[in-house]
């Protein structure tokens, strides 16, 4: 069973050969390039895709690129309407079952499954078909301060997520990705889970 750390030091991370200004989408952002890298899809599932900031990246690698969330809303953002090939407003809480009936090949969960109760994560990931599969979630609770959603409403977290949790639903590698601070912001650790599919992240 493999535990990879990734470490970040502080105000810049240093991946893929490159130093940025650290902030708390950059850890999700370099590490699903690298995880497409290795593979093009022919339809990618992103569930949870909000205002479709993940969309430039993932519709580099397939042909097809599918977004669901709970509202739709292709006013706040361009992204949606210019990477996303379809786009289905739905209660998937509620619904789970429609991720058995849709084809894809590669599902991508960022900033969502810590969003709702770990009940329903579980629920939503066993009714996933036999595809690969990102997610990325936080490892510690941070509703220090407020985030507010696509439609201006709070949007906490609700569920905590670890490493053994994922190992336990069979997920191939998870990696504790440790993160630095930044103008005094402490963004705290992330867990990467993949599921069938081996790699190695950038150090």
């Amino acid at each position: 069973m493999l535990q990879n750390t990734l470490l970040f030091g502080l105000g810049t991370c240093l991946l893929k050969g490159k130093s940025e200004a650290l902030n708390k989408y950059k850890v999700i952002e370099y590490n699903l390039t690298n995880f497409l890298d290795r593979k093009y899809y022919n339809t990618i599932l992103d569930i949870g895709c909000g205002d479709g900031k993940y969309g430039s990246i993932l519709k580099e690698y397939c042909n097809e690129l599918i977004g669901i969330d709970i509202n739709i809303n292709t006013s706040i953002s361009n992204n949606l309407m210019y990477y996303y090939d379809k786009l289905i407003e739905v209660n998937i809480l509620e619904y789970p079952e429609i991720l058995k009936e849709l084809n894809y090949n590669l599902c991508v969960m960022t900033s969502f499954i810590e969003h709702i109760q770990k009940e329903d994560g579980l629920n939503i990931i066993k009714n996933m078909s036999n595809s690969d599969i990102f997610i990325s979630t936080p490892s510690k609770f941070s509703n220090s301060h407020t985030i507010f959603n696509i439609n201006n409403k709070p949007d906490l977290h609700k569920s905590l997520w670890n490493i053994n949790d994922f190992y336990n639903l069979n997920f191939t590698n998870v990696y504790n990705v440790k993160v630095g601070i930044l103008h005094n912001i402490f963004y705290g650790n992330y867990v990467i889970a993949l599921k069938n599919i081996n790699m190695e992240l950038y150090t």
